[in-house]
């Protein structure tokens, strides 16, 4: 027979308590772990769901009317940046899986396009800034010169009075800030889309991410031709003064350093945004004021006199 109550049966019993409770302590652990990891990812899940209606929706809520107003679109864009946030938030829980083959190059294409898609928004934004300012400054002068019933043809850039243009072109010749600010935004949508080619997509999704990437890169480049023009508006379109203009025109079938033969030349004369005159000539009728005249002499670069055989430095050849 053994007593139960015996010292050593006693002492065994306590040896296991210990164990038994930590078992019990790690078992508890490892439950709460596996329970905050299924709330965070059905969480992260929810949160890409909903963003994703949101973007949805946004975009379902364009319509004509909303397409040419400036404010009603910088709200969808908003909501749109929204929802696009909120994707991030939920994508953001799934972090772990980047390491993995397949699953993680997609995750990481999904998160890449997503940023891009917020920092596109961005641009977005600031072109529509440019554009209600430009529908604001035709309002005002639409104003002052006392027109105010205009038709869908009097809307026309020729067709508007000298005081909406001149107003128009002064507030185009202020949009060199917000066009800095798209081309940044741009530049870094652009530079997440060039990133996603590089991992191992499924095909449609890479030639969907080749084409977004394309029309992102014409976007950028006009953007950086427009900063530029947009410093010196002002004074190409004459606004306070008249600007008088010399316009070259080559001709690329003959090839020349500037990109071709300048054959013929204009001068234009440019006031509140308008042409007011321009008259064309060819390049010879300027050289025949010259050529055989023996005080004139110009020395031309090296590589007209070698390889044109020219000894005297004419218009035609000045590029």
């Amino acid at each position: 027979e053994v007593n139960l109550l015996s010292p050593r049966h006693e002492s065994h019993e306590a040896e296991e308590a210990p164990v038994k409770k930590k078992k019990k302590t790690g078992c508890y652990i490892l439950s709460t772990l596996i329970l905050l990891f299924c709330v965070a990812h059905a969480y992260g899940v929810v949160m890409i769901v909903v963003g994703g209606a949101q973007v949805r929706g946004a975009i379902r809520e364009i319509s004509l009317e909303q397409a040419v107003d400036p404010v009603e679109l910088q709200v969808i864009s908003k909501e749109i940046r929204e929802g696009l946030h909120t994707v991030q938030s939920g994508l953001g829980v799934f972090f772990w899986t980047r390491p993995i083959p397949v699953v993680g190059e997609h995750y990481t294409a999904l998160y890449l396009g997503t940023r891009a898609g917020i920092e596109s928004l961005g641009a977005v934004e600031e072109l529509l800034v440019i554009l209600e300012d430009s529908f604001r400054a035709i309002n005002e002068g639409r104003d002052a010169s006392g027109s105010f019933d205009i038709t869908a043809e009097d809307a026309a850039y020729l067709a508007a009075s000298d005081e909406a243009r001149e107003e128009f072109l002064r507030s185009l010749s202020h949009a060199a800030p917000q066009l800095e600010a798209a081309q940044i935004h741009l530049a870094s949508a652009s530079e997440d889309l060039y990133k996603i080619p590089e991992l191992n997509l499924l095909p449609e999704i890479r030639s969907a991410v080749d084409i977004a990437y394309d029309i992102m890169q014409d976007v950028l480049h006009g953007t950086e031709i427009l900063i530029p023009i947009a410093g010196s508006l002002d004074t190409i379109a004459g606004i306070d003064d008249p600007s008088d203009w010399l316009i070259l025109f080559l001709n690329d079938t003959e090839l020349r350093p500037g990109g071709g033969f300048l054959g013929v030349y204009g001068l234009t004369t440019i006031n509140n945004g308008l042409i007011i005159s321009l008259d064309t000539s060819d390049t010879y009728s300027v050289d025949v004021f010259v050529t055989n005249e023996e005080g004139y002499h110009v020395n031309p670069p090296d590589p007209i006199r070698e390889f044109i055989g020219s000894d005297n430095w004419y218009f035609r050849d000045a590029n």
